[in-house]
């Protein structure tokens, strides 16, 4: 049983990767899942895809429980009228409750929406069930809201102690990745938490030389480039439109839509956005992402266009000057640096050239729990 690294928006396309990681240890590309994070994490480590938990994105199309906000929501709803006002109403909410109970979802619409997203690693109640995990050590900067550096002396302090079957999770690089675009700078910021991360694989290797080491990450990180809208004026008329609901996510529309016939106007509209590609049946089966809940059409944005009406939150902070990055985009090769990055320390393991997400999970099985190739 090997030591096991999580690595959360890591890129495959990234250069500080031949630098920092020890040379003889094999890389591959993983094209990312439909998803984000909360959703991703449950695929690679438990199998566990968007239809088997309910979850694609945070907010489910599911009637609120709450009661009070139902009520709030139905009273606030006429500051809809006047979208600014809306979103710094949705914000200080948020801020004076310390917790997401609106985002940015329209008054009118919060009622039928429910938070359902969590982090896996953010607490051993969540991964402990995990039969994956079942005799590690488990060192998870989610959980406890760790700093990088407090995670990472974690990490050594076991690696010094003499741990053999190690799991760490770290987000440093999604967190990073997020306030720069791609290039030297981006590459610049994420060198020193790549370099403390081979110098602890190198530190295991020493102790536990024949033992295997796993680095994979979920996506990578790409460039933000445009922000886009969706235009249904032209499509549907104002009576139709208050029967269609679309709910957009950062770079992911769901439709939700009772008449059929409009339905499919909406369908034919999405499918003529050279920015953005409406998922099939057959690539929501593949994805895993059929149920109703999800939505009756599934969008998603090209590498490097994003939503500006996200209705996941807004942020008051101004953008950042170095730039911003963004992940969840349509799976696709071409989008070379939303490619995650899966590297393979191995004396008798080969690497693919390229990993789906079950490929992906089949090898992190055969790693974690020991199979022989």
């Amino acid at each position: 049983m090997p030591l096991s690294i999580f690595a959360d928006g890591l890129p495959f396309s990234s250069r500080a990767l031949t630098a920092c990681l020890p040379q003889e240890m094999r890389r591959a590309c993983l094209v990312p899942n439909v998803g984000y994070s909360a959703s991703l994490h449950r695929q690679l480590y438990a199998d566990q895809y968007p239809d088997d938990t309910g979850v694609l994105v945070d907010w489910v199309h599911e009637r609120e429980a709450s009661a009070a906000v139902r009520i709030s929501a139905a009273l606030l709803s006429p500051l809809d009228v006047i979208p600014p006002l809306g979103v710094a109403a949705r914000k200080v909410l948020d801020r004076l409750l310390r917790r997401s109970v609106f985002a940015n979802i329209p008054f009118r619409h919060r009622a039928a929406f429910s938070h359902k997203g969590s982090y896996l690693f953010r607490s051993q109640s969540f991964y402990g069930t995990l039969p994956l995990l079942c005799g590690y050590c488990v060192i998870s900067q989610d959980e406890g809201n760790r700093t990088f550096d407090e995670a990472m002396c974690r990490l050594n302090s076991a690696i010094a102690a003499g741990e053999r079957d190690i799991f760490f999770v770290t987000g440093i690089f999604d967190a990073l990745g997020h306030t720069c675009a791609r290039g030297d700078a981006y590459e610049q910021r994420i060198t020193p938490a790549l370099t403390a991360l081979g110098a602890a694989i190198s530190a295991y290797r020493a102790q536990h030389p024949h033992e295997e080491v796993l680095l994979l990450s979920d996506h990578g990180m790409s460039t933000l480039q445009k922000r886009v809208r969706l235009r249904l004026d032209g499509v549907l008329t104002r009576r139709e439109r208050r029967r269609c609901t679309v709910y957009t996510d950062s770079c992911m529309a769901c439709v939700f839509c009772e008449d059929s016939e409009v339905r499919q106007r909406v369908a034919a509209y999405l499918d003529t956005l050279p920015f953005g590609h409406r998922l099939d049946g057959r690539e929501r089966a593949l994805y895993r992402v059929r149920d109703p809940r999800f939505g009756d059409e599934l969008f998603l944005l090209r590498e490097g266009f994003v939503f500006a009406d996200s209705w996941f939150g807004v942020s008051w902070r101004p953008r950042p000057q170095a730039g911003e990055g963004m992940h969840g985009f349509y799976p696709e090769k071409a989008a070379v640096d939303q490619l995650a990055c899966v590297a393979l320390l191995s004396e008798h393991r080969a690497l693919q050239t390229c990993y789906d997400y079950p490929s992906a999970h089949a090898l992190v099985c055969a790693v974690m729990q020991g199979e022989a190739r």
